[in-house]
């Protein structure tokens, strides 16, 4: 039988899997719940678990599987040996993911007879920002295919963002490298950012951002606050309608947007910006709209940039987490 990949895409609420031929092809996707209690102790052995007994349902069918590699995004910064030093959402604190996950996997292994013949002598695991993976998933598989170099804004609850030049993440000494979200753009800014930052870009550019720059011009305007449960897509909405407060908000919105992609053309110069997450469903009204702010500032080569949709949606992370392994293992 052919070899296997599994990409282990490690979220706040559920870890999303899936089993990838050596193409990466989904052959199977599933998740399970993150069990974030004790300090998120689990999640990894849950994964691990859950791989685990994917292989030995696939032995059963169809005889002997071999798996190439693993790949796992987690929320949070991870350097390049592994290391994530800290992830809020699942209550980790310094964790060296890749050894941690190949620890759990051979225990979960002996636990089916025969099937530790099924791992290759060497197999890639190896770890990513989720960011970053959804970035080389669009890369390859999705918005950026066909560029040389591609920036990954995801603009939703936050600002997730990922770079990717050459087919390799950028991903720093640190494990910061493409932390597009926290570039500091408004030094004048009072409100704290959830990093603990100020003047974060998002903070005006997510969609708690928009709902925020909206709520604070009508009360600078003197106007009614908008209800609580107004929404992202609600106002994107109101704009398109020529409502004034949301049209305002928008474009401060998009300013913001074409000043930071501004910043990193400066700094790595893109082929191309390709935009996800629920905000980005306002299509061409939002891209035209920062592409236009964005050419205001480029430098002046620069301004050949596309600007692109996600295709992949949700799967972008899984996607990229298995071409990480792919990757990993033909080194």
């Amino acid at each position: 039988m052919s070899g296997i990949y599994y990409g282990c895409d490690i979220g706040g609420t559920t870890v999303k899997l899936a089993r990838f031929d050596e193409q990466i092809n989904i052959e199977k996707k599933w998740s399970i719940p993150t069990r974030r209690e004790e300090d998120g102790v689990h999640i990894l052995e849950d994964a691990a678990k859950s791989v685990a007994e994917d292989l030995d349902g696939l032995a059963r069918a169809n005889g002997v599987p071999l798996l190439l590699g693993v790949g796992i995004g987690v929320p949070g910064p991870v350097d390049p040996s592994g290391n994530i030093s800290g992830a809020v959402n699942l209550g980790w604190k310094k964790v060296h993911v890749p050894d941690t996950f190949r620890r759990h996997l051979q225990e979960a292994l002996r636990t089916y007879p025969g099937l530790e013949e099924a791992v290759a002598e060497e197999p890639a695991i190896v770890s990513g920002n989720d960011a970053n993976m959804a970035a080389l998933g669009e890369y390859y598989m999705g918005g950026g295919m066909g560029s040389r170099s591609m920036v990954l804004f995801t603009l939703g609850t936050g600002v997730g963002s990922g770079v990717v030049l050459d087919g390799t993440v950028l991903s720093g000494t640190f494990g910061c490298g493409g932390e597009v979200g926290h570039m500091k753009l408004n030094p004048s800014e009072e409100e704290a950012c959830g990093c603990g930052g100020k003047g974060c870009l998002e903070q005006y550019a997510s969609a708690t951002g928009l709902v925020r720059i909206y709520q604070r011009y009508r009360k600078d305007q003197g106007q009614e606050m908008a209800p609580r449960s107004v929404t992202a897509k609600d106002i994107m909405e109101l704009a398109k309608e020529g409502d004034a407060a949301a049209c305002h908000s928008v474009d401060v919105m998009c300013d913001y947007l074409g000043r930071a992609c501004c910043a990193v053309s400066c700094l790595v110069d893109p082929e191309v910006y390709v935009f996800g997450g629920g905000v980005s469903n306002a299509g061409d009204f939002l891209l035209d709209k920062i592409r236009k702010s964005f050419r205001m500032y480029a430098f002046a080569t620069s301004v050949q940039a596309e600007f692109r949709r996600a295709v992949l949606g949700n799967d972008a992370g899984i996607y990229g987490c298995g071409l990480l392994a792919q990757k990993e293992h033909g080194r």
